[in-house]
């Protein structure tokens, strides 16, 4: 049992005059989760606690707010990433990751935006699968080393429900897509997203957020592209740099751009 004599010193009920250590303070934790049969243990700061801590006597008060720093903490971890894998560190502009569909698919605004929408479904659901596989099987089965092997089935998988979905629903948006559609299951981007979270050793949650953000950040890429490229269309431009040459120019040109974004984070 515990009490609290001032917030952040917690002391032995049996012995209210010594203070508790973290070490003794995780004993007290055990017994108090024992004594009302909690089975969820958690990190806090250094403190192994369990359950429903709002609900403990004495010292709920000063786990809610051990509580919300973790909560603004996390938040904030989040939106680092939301924002840095979006903008900051753009899987097409910054990674030079996935350049075969942002520059075949970029001619039009629609084919574009729905390339985006294709690859935000593929690689978000794809994180999630790869992260939750990776924790819960590859890794209690020490068979880490599969990991590319099964990310690239996991894509796949998903890439075909796509394409599926896509050429009974909207047969016009599957003919436009064309062979890059299916060319998602080799897409570098995809396949680097699940990878650089194993790297960084996200979590499940954080895996997701990564994904979405870098889908974002390739839609947000790929429909700039295609703008530009259906203004070119009227533009006077020499000879020698009409067709690729000048998209690539124009994708230079973005990838600057871009680099302003690094005052961000």
């Amino acid at each position: 049992h515990m009490n609290v004599q001032r917030p952040g010193e917690f002391t032995d009920a049996k012995q209210p005059g010594i203070a508790l250590s973290g070490e003794a303070l995780g004993e007290n934790m055990r017994y108090w989760n024992t004594a009302y049969e909690r089975t969820a243990p958690r990190r806090i700061y250094g403190c192994e606690a369990a359950g429903n801590y709002s609900e403990w006597r004495g010292a709920g008060r000063e786990y809610a707010v051990l509580e919300w720093r973790l909560r603004m903490e996390t938040v904030k971890d989040l939106l680092i990433i939301l924002i840095g894998s979006s903008l900051v560190s753009n899987v097409v502009l910054s990674q030079f990751l996935g350049l075969c569909p942002f520059l075949g698919v970029s001619k039009k605004t629609e084919t574009a935006a729905g390339m985006g929408a294709a690859i935000i479904f593929v690689i978000t659901i794809s994180s999630l699968v790869a992260a939750a596989i990776y924790r819960f099987m590859l890794v209690p089965l020490h068979i880490e080393y599969l990991q590319t092997i099964v990310f690239i089935l996991v894509i796949a998988a998903l890439v075909q429900f796509v394409e599926m979905f896509l050429k009974k629903f909207i047969p016009s948006l599957y003919q436009s897509l064309g062979i890059y559609l299916p060319l998602i299951t080799t897409n570098c981007a995809v396949l680097g997203v699940a990878l650089t979270n194993v790297t960084k050793q996200y979590g499940i949650l954080k895996s997701v957020v990564n994904g979405f953000a870098t889908a974002v950040g390739f839609t947000i890429a790929i429909v700039i592209l295609a703008g530009l490229r259906e203004k070119m269309v009227y533009n006077d431009v020499p000879e020698s740099f009409k067709g690729m040459p000048i998209v690539l120019i124009t994708a230079g040109l973005m990838a600057i751009a871009f680099c302003g974004f690094s005052g961000l984070l």
